[in-house]
């Protein structure tokens, strides 16, 4: 039988389908005929005539009267007796039913309270929680309350729909996340520092590597050798772990033709024989400082291509689609086309004939879900407001409000959720294809502990995870170079460079430290872990 309980603390009705026996609360209807007195008819026989109780019209002959026996006087005063009290028996339970149902207007009380009905019981269901889509495409769950004032809160996706899953690179277990690295040097000096030398750390699970295409190398099993020897060629990464390959088309989109696509798909399934693979096509297409960014007709177009070829022949290869996300689109004014043509009307989706703050930055890169599995974006904290040149300690704010479409200052409004447009609502892995921070080398203020510090506890702690169950991998920028758009500053932005970094690294990612930096250990999937208490 169906019941209904209401949840105080979240206050989130659990309303289960009324049953099927329940009684309406609408008028009764009871079979029998009526002299306007108000109760049904009692009927009888005797050997001489029918006859009716009071208040029913009679039909017995007076001349009968006196030949009724005294058991059936006795009998008449018996029914009288019945059906009295159960008139006034009636006429309780109809009272008793009016003043329950008017009991806030007669004595004032603004309870609201549900039990179990029982099996018995007339069902009033409560106001249903109802799902609906907000302003900006999320789902939001919102339940009536007693005073009329609906609440609205995020539902996260707590598992992936089996049709969704991307099954060619596999998947983090449920609850898991993958942590890697980016990297520009051989990847055994990276294994090195962040193992101990096989002694006391851990194998990042996901490697990031760039790759320029087109090249002068035509031969498939060359072309998969030389796009990842960084990682491959000392062995230092095991047979398992996940390469993620950013493609840069840096010849144009335009240069990415057939044949080429052939060639890379080959190659890539020669590599899938050791290691699963995310490709990063053409990553942060919808800026303008790159030769395939602000073309987005073009880029679709060519991304389907390559996504169906590596889909076909690579059997252990997913595409990862991965623009800038930020809330300070469009950047810049850099590799904007012209206005007249059809890439610019694609990119103007406010139609005001300019690029500017009311764009949709993500939508009209997206090149469908049939052809993405995984989604994802570069996020890089370089401090509170530009100019960049002190450094700061990253707050919970900045990432979240990035990744939501928010303003990092004020908090307001500023584009669509990227997490819940593309990775909520479509039920896609999300990944941190690229994480950093900017420790600028001479400014003032924090550390460059304390800023990386921070920034790793900020994507890997418990409430993080449970904000975003989707995300599911991250690689850090484990770089260290020159940054041309910086005026040429030097920026290290590795964890592994500093031992004091790399051991508060492995301690906050452990049970021991996992109190302060509020990280699970367990949530984490390493390729490789030689802690002797992880």
């Amino acid at each position: 039988m169906g019941s209904t309980s209401l949840s105080t603390s979240s206050r989130q009705l659990l309303v289960s389908e009324p049953p099927s026996s329940s009684i309406s609360s609408g008028s009764r209807t009871v079979a029998g005929d009526y002299d306007g007195g108000g109760s049904p008819f009692l009927s009888g026989t005797s050997t001489s005539n029918t006859w009716y109780g009071p208040r029913f019209k009679s039909f017995t002959p007076a001349s009968m009267e006196s030949s009724r026996s005294g058991w059936q006087r006795k009998m008449m005063r018996v029914v009288v007796v019945g059906v009295l009290c159960a008139f006034l028996l009636g006429a309780g339970i109809a009272g008793g039913v009016i003043v329950f149902a008017f009991r806030d207007r007669l004595f004032g009380s603004s309870t609201t309270s549900t039990a179990n009905a029982g099996s018995n019981a007339a069902a009033v269901s409560p106001p249903q929680a109802v799902s609906q889509t907000g302003e900006r495409g999320q789902i939001y769950t919102t339940t009536p309350s007693s005073s009329s004032i609906q609440t609205a809160t995020p539902r996260p996706a707590e598992s992936y729909p089996p049709n969704a899953l991307p099954i060619a690179s596999g998947l983090p277990p449920l609850g898991k996340m993958w942590f890697g690295v980016s990297i520009d040097e051989d990847f055994a000096n990276v294994a090195s520092a962040w193992t101990g030398n096989n002694t006391h750390g851990v194998m990042p699970r996901i490697v990031n590597i760039f790759w320029s295409m087109p090249t002068n190398i035509t031969d498939a099993a060359s072309l998969a050798s030389n796009m990842t020897y960084i990682v491959t060629s000392s062995g230092a990464f095991p047979t398992g772990g996940v390469i993620e390959l950013t493609l840069m088309p840096n010849d144009g989109l335009a240069a990415v033709t057939d044949d080429l696509i052939k060639l890379y798909a080959e190659a890539l399934r020669i590599v899938n024989q050791k290691h699963p693979v995310l490709v990063r096509f053409a990553h942060e297409m919808n800026g303008g400082w790159y030769t395939w960014g602000r073309q987005p007709i073009l880029y679709t177009t060519t991304f389907r291509k390559v996504a169906q070829a590596l889909h076909s022949t690579a059997p252990n290869t997913s595409m990862l689609w991965a623009p800038t996300i930020s809330d300070t689109y469009p950047y810049n004014q850099l590799g904007v086309p012209a206005a007249n043509t059809t890439e610019f009307a694609a990119m103007d989706t406010n139609k005001n004939g300019v690029l500017d703050s009311g764009d949709d930055p993500y939508q009209p890169y997206y090149p469908g879900d049939d052809v993405v599995d995984w989604v994802g974006g570069t996020l890089y904290y370089y401090g509170n407001t530009f100019p960049y040149i002190d450094n700061y300690v990253p707050t919970r704010d900045y990432l979240v409000r990035t990744i939501t479409g928010k303003s990092i200052i004020s908090g307001e409004r500023v584009s669509d959720s990227f997490y819940d447009v593309f990775a909520q609502n479509k039920a896609k892995p999300f990944m941190f294809a690229e994480f950093g921070v900017y420790h600028w080398p001479n400014g003032t203020g924090a550390t460059a502990l304390e800023q990386k510090q921070a920034w790793w506890r900020l994507l890997l702690d418990a409430t993080t995870r449970s904000q975003f169950p989707l995300l599911k991998a991250a690689a850090w920028f484990e770089v260290a170079k020159i940054e041309d758009g910086w005026n040429n500053t030097f920026i290290d932005f590795k964890i592994s460079s500093d031992e004091t970094v790399m051991s508060a690294f492995l301690t906050d990612v452990s049970t021991s430290g996992s109190t302060v930096s509020q990280i699970i250990p367990s949530s984490l999937e390493w390729l490789a872990d030689y802690r002797a208490n992880p």
